[in-house]
Formats: C-alpha cells, structure tokens, sequence
C-alpha cells in the first residue's frame, strides 16, 4: 500500500462522520491523480 493511499484511507476515516460527500469523492479524486501521475514520473 503507497503512502498515499495510507493517508486517502486516514483522512476519509477521520473526517467521514461530518464531511458532505462530494468532499470525500473530490479528496479521492485528488489522491488518485497524483499517484496517477507519480506513476508516469
């Protein structure tokens, strides 16, 4: 598991019981680009 999905899992774990849900989809949304665009560096 990257880093980056450790940290994604923490925050949405964290913040999931008072966030609306489209913050957790647009915070998912930024992790997954950049491990994106890690993966092509």
């Amino acid at each position: 598991m990257s880093r980056y999905e450790k940290m994604s899992k923490f925050a949405l774990t964290t913040t999931l019981d008072s966030p609306p849900r489209w913050l957790l989809l647009v915070f998912q949304a930024l992790i997954t680009r950049l491990s994106f665009v890690r993966a092509f560096e």
